[in-house]
């Protein structure tokens, strides 16, 4: 539950806090670091536990193991909070304390041009002054005009990445690396930390190409190559896959007849997530993090649609263990009936 707790906080709070000490000239590719570090620490949580399979099979540290190395980048995230993070220059000011904003922003620009320093300052201070103007201080002003457009497109920006389906496919890559015919656990274990290593290749580009591209053209093309490869899977699997029941368990089973395709399953996995981690990854944090204007507000809209989203993958979450069964059920009665 605590660690529910620090990752809801987190995934709201980072993108925020970074939009607020970062140039907007560079904050497009500054966020989408908060992708390539979370397809990091996932691939390198599946790398260790490959490896605990492998070498502790059947003892309890295979699993222990993996949990208690969680300690080591929380203690670096507490460390590196209190000694190297400073406050944000617009919570500074928005706390009437201006010399240490001044001094703050001196510190992350590093420059030598005072004119340039004092030019952000003005900048964040007229911001802050009109925010004052049109303070938001409730959670029911959000859905007032013109507010209300800004918080559906917010939760709707984190609807759709749920709805593209990458969380059941991380969470249950190595079921669906079985069904694509890698039968045992620590071959599906060592294609899933391939998926990972996909993964963080895939956001290596987007951090250079984003704010020249944009985000509507990365996050369609995306979509798409996504849809693509979800279609041809499913066909292949329905078109080659071999459906049985084990009696002593009364679970599904499936089996590709043909190797091309089940090379081909395995290949189009990859690409759907090399398609989410250079599109929907990165930019539905991008957007957020930038995309609402006054302090108070985008903090309510964030934190709103945060809720929103890790509803929705609780839910897939479930309801995918359930589908892998249930729809491998119905294929196999209606190819059984035809």
């Amino acid at each position: 539950m605590y660690t529910s707790v620090g990752i809801g906080g987190l995934s709201m709070l980072v993108p925020l806090y970074v939009s607020e000490i970062t140039t907007k000239e560079i904050r497009g590719r500054i966020l989408s670091l908060q992708n390539l570090a979370l397809s990091i620490g996932m691939a390198t949580g599946i790398w260790i536990v490959y490896g605990t399979s492998l070498n502790l099979s059947g003892l309890t540290m295979s699993w222990r193991l993996p949990l208690s190395l969680k300690l080591v980048p929380v203690l670096c995230l507490v460390f590196s909070t209190f000694f190297f993070f400073p406050f944000s220059p617009r919570w500074l000011l928005g706390k009437n304390r201006d010399q240490e904003a001044m001094h703050v922003l001196k510190k992350l620009r590093r420059t030598t041009n005072d004119d340039d320093v004092w030019k952000e300052y003005d900048e964040i201070k007229q911001e802050l002054l009109f925010e004052q103007e049109q303070s938001i201080h409730s959670y029911a002003q959000l859905f007032r005009y013109p507010l209300r457009r800004r918080l559906i497109l917010g939760i709707f920006i984190q609807l759709f990445q749920q709805f593209t389906g990458i969380n059941s496919i991380l969470y249950y890559a190595p079921a669906i690396f079985k069904q694509a015919g890698l039968n045992s656990q620590t071959s599906s274990l060592l294609a899933t930390g391939i998926n990972g290593v996909v993964n963080i290749l895939a956001t290596i580009p987007v951090i250079l190409l984003i704010d020249r591209l944009g985000r509507r053209f990365i996050t369609i093309s995306g979509a798409l190559l996504m849809g693509i490869a979800m279609i041809t899977v499913g066909v292949l699997m329905s078109v080659y896959g071999i459906h049985e029941i084990d009696s002593s368990t009364n679970a599904n089973t499936l089996t590709i007849t043909s190797d091309p395709a089940k090379y081909t399953i395995i290949a189009l996995v990859y690409v759907f997530v090399a398609a989410y981690a250079y599109s929907w990854g990165p930019c539905g944090h991008d957007i957020l993090g930038f995309g609402f204007g006054m302090s108070e507000a985008r903090f309510m809209e964030k934190s709103l649609s945060k809720v929103r989203v890790y509803h929705l993958e609780f839910s897939s979450t479930f309801d995918n263990a359930l589908l892998l069964n249930t729809v491998d059920s119905q294929i196999m009665c209606y190819k059984s009936k035809r």
